[in-house]
């Protein structure tokens, strides 16, 4: 197999650790993961997204436009007050201190940290961002990725959350912004609940040289496996949730 130049993102980076055999379906074969929490949270991302643009926090208007959409899913329905409620808080916060979020954005940077085209033949890191503000008056940068998972993460573990800091990263980098506080948060739409945590310019700093090191190692790996051709499946954690074990090497079938 032809070797090619990887861009990486965060779940790229993630599937790359977990499993090269499942890092073959997805990104050599383009076989998309298959399961109804990934379609659930497009739909919701989708959703949010549609409520921040438009700055409604009504949640009957909501249910009527998920109605007039021919939405049936009712884990979907089920949320709709918890998206109004994020919305509102949102809405409040941006009306008090002056900010203006910017919504489901693609970026993607060179090995430079700089901003290029998102399908550039010089993008090594690609993101989409949910939402983010940056407050200059207040010197900080908001940075926020919605989740419809089933559960929430400490405080301390969104402080260390690889996307959100690389995010932070990336929008310092592309814009050269002047802050002294990163808010960073995960909403978890299923219960109602944002976790904060705040990153300083030292912490982001230390966050930025060790994923660098991080993206050469799995560029290595990556560039052996296309070379030898050879992508293992590794057995662990995640062999529950993925949709490729059916047909996995390292899972026979009985």
């Amino acid at each position: 197999m032809a070797i090619k130049p990887v861009v990486w993102s965060t779940s790229r980076a993630d599937c790359m650790m977990q499993c090269l055999h499942k890092y073959d379906q997805v990104y050599n074969h383009k076989i998309k993961e298959e399961s109804h929490a990934l379609t659930l949270g497009t739909s919701i991302h989708e959703i949010i997204a549609d409520e921040l643009c438009s700055h409604n926090d009504n949640p009957e208007i909501l249910q009527d436009r998920l109605d007039s959409l021919g939405i049936e899913d009712p884990e979907i329905y089920a949320m709709v007050p918890n998206i109004s409620k994020f919305v509102k808080e949102w809405n409040e916060r941006a009306k008090r201190d002056g900010l203006e979020a910017t919504i489901e954005k693609q970026y993607a940077v060179d090995k430079q940290f700089n901003m290029t085209d998102f399908l550039g033949s010089d993008a090594y890191i690609r993101g989409v961002f949910d939402m983010y503000a940056y407050d200059e008056k207040n010197k900080r940068l908001i940075v926020i990725d919605h989740k419809s998972s089933k559960s929430c993460l400490s405080k301390a573990k969104v402080k260390a959350h690889p996307q959100l800091n690389l995010y932070v990263v990336m929008l310092t980098r592309m814009f050269n912004l002047d802050w002294e506080i990163a808010e960073i948060a995960l909403h978890y739409v299923k219960f109602g609940k944002v976790v904060w945590a705040d990153l300083d310019r030292s912490e982001m700093e230390t966050f930025e040289k060790k994923y660098k090191h991080l993206l050469s190692i799995l560029d290595e790996r990556v560039y052996a496996a296309y070379e030898n051709d050879v992508w293992p499946a590794t057995t662990g954690f995640y062999c529950s949730w993925c949709s490729f074990k059916k047909n996995c090497p390292a899972h026979p079938k009985v």
